[in-house]
């Protein structure tokens, strides 16, 4: 799963750059592609956002056996 940067940034001290989310996100985008690497785009707020990431596992897995 990557997570897109479409909700406010708030400082943590794991948390990037908040000056170019969306290019370091374009970066992350580019290197799973270089590598061939399968992911999930997570988009959306508060329980969609959720709602999303639980359906990209459960896909995972049903997809895995």
């Amino acid at each position: 799963m990557l997570l897109s940067p479409d909700v406010p940034w708030e400082p943590d001290p794991l948390r990037e750059n908040p000056n170019n989310r969306d290019e370091i996100f374009l970066h992350y985008v580019s290197e799973l592609q270089t590598y061939r690497t399968p992911f999930t785009i997570i988009k959306g707020r508060g329980q969609q956002r959720f709602n999303k990431a639980v359906q990209a596992i459960d896909n995972y897995f049903v997809n895995s056996y």
